[in-house]
């Protein structure tokens, strides 16, 4: 029975997949725009900073959120407790990279809201201004 995956599983694997691919296409997009990518997918124990980008002094950590057009609104999709995580995640991250601690910091989202297979890409800078 090991070697057969159960449906969740599969299910995560999926969903992983997607996630991927999803920000990968978004960190192309903001080095078009100019910025480096520093880390990845950086593991926290508060959760997971999907991209560490950097332009200039700048540094931003961007969220990326893909969703299939629900009743929830791809801009209500993070949650503030999600953003409370952020926010500690990027303190650890400060501890184990100090290097940028003095750079400004700013968290931004790349959302893709998938409506009827047609892709819409949005970026909001500065998500934790009006958290």
């Amino acid at each position: 029975m090991d070697e057969f995956l159960n449906i969740k599983d599969i299910f995560l694997e999926n969903k992983r997949v997607i996630g991927n691919s999803f920000e990968e296409k978004a960190q192309k997009h903001l080095e078009s725009l100019g910025f480096q990518s520093i880390l990845k997918n950086f593991y926290t124990p508060y959760g997971e900073l999907d991209l560490i980008m950097k332009k200039d002094n700048l540094l931003s950590v961007v969220e990326v959120k893909y969703r299939k057009k629900t009743e929830i609104s791809i801009f209500e999709s993070i949650s503030k407790n999600k953003l409370k995580n952020i926010e500690k995640s990027i303190r650890y991250f400060l501890m184990k990279y100090p290097k940028y601690e003095y750079f400004d910091i700013r968290v931004d989202a790349f959302l893709i809201e998938d409506v009827f297979g047609k892709l819409n890409y949005y970026i909001v800078k500065n998500i934790l201004a009006d958290y």
